[in-house]
């Protein structure tokens, strides 16, 4: 039905996601617009689910930017995979009345059909 109002751009790859099943996991990303028309097209659906873009694509910067706080990828040399560094993160408030301690890091090494699959270093913090 969608489909056939947009005859002009069939041969146009098209990227996003699907409202209905956004709405399912992040429900604030989507408006159901109880009747959508398009008079120029004169196409009509009902229970037509909006996407917020725009807030879908700051929210996603913010996550990747607090992701990158914690994780880096050294460069790879010819004999070598580049390094990988994970860190959890600082508890957010320390107070003398509570104990508040960081996160687990659960690493792995790759696996390797020649040669070594790379060591695991594991570091703990000062407390």
């Amino acid at each position: 039905e969608w489909l056939s109002v947009r005859e002009e751009l069939s041969d146009v790859r098209v990227r996003g996601v699907i409202a209905q099943e956004l709405a399912e996991i992040f429900p604030e990303y989507v408006t159901t617009i109880p009747e959508f028309h398009l008079a120029d097209k004169n196409f009509t659906i009902r229970d037509f689910h909006q996407v917020d873009k725009t807030s879908l694509i700051f929210d996603l910067v913010a996550a990747i930017q607090a992701q990158s706080k914690r994780f880096s990828i050294g460069e790879s040399a010819p004999n070598k995979s580049g390094d990988v560094i994970l860190s959890s993160s600082s508890p957010i408030q320390e107070s003398a009345e509570s104990v508040v301690a960081s996160g687990d890091v659960v690493v792995e090494s790759g696996y390797s059909s020649r040669g070594d699959s790379g060591s695991v270093r594991i570091s703990s913090g000062d407390s």
